[in-house]
């Protein structure tokens, strides 16, 4: 469900795989951090499956495309834009991890820092090693 594009077509990836991934799981839970449920979040983003016309998919690489429709009518436009980056189909255009580290822990991202304070406090308060340190193992 959270496999970025290139997984799926089993292409060459990376580190960026993983962002798309995390990606997937920030616009869950900035969904319930706005009060809203998860499961109307699938249902929005769910379309048929173009391989099997009668069934649907809620497959985030199929369907990532519709996460800035869901938080269109939403106040914080700067925490959803870093969202919709981290999932964009190609792995290049994609922020770094210490892309996205920055971004959640910009004050006027509210809901990505209140998620994000369990990172901020591991990896930049008292964590023992970095972000970068932690990826490279």
């Amino acid at each position: 469900m959270y496999s970025a594009p290139e997984v799926i077509e089993e292409d060459k990836r990376g580190r960026s795989a993983d962002i798309f991934s995390l990606g997937c799981v920030f616009a869950e839970m900035t969904t319930v951090s706005q009060g809203r449920r998860v499961e109307d979040f699938h249902d929005f983003q769910s379309e048929t499956d173009p391989d099997d016309p009668e069934q649907m998919t809620l497959c985030y690489f199929a369907t990532a495309h519709r996460v800035k429709d869901w938080f269109a009518s939403d106040k914080n436009s700067a925490a959803y834009a870093l969202i919709c980056s981290m999932m964009v189909k190609d792995q290049k255009g994609r922020p770094t991890a210490e892309q996205v580290m920055s971004g959640v822990m910009e004050p006027e991202l509210p809901p990505m820092n209140m998620i994000c304070t369990c990172l901020f406090n591991e990896f930049v308060q008292g964590g023992d090693r970095s972000l970068s340190q932690y990826l490279d193992q």
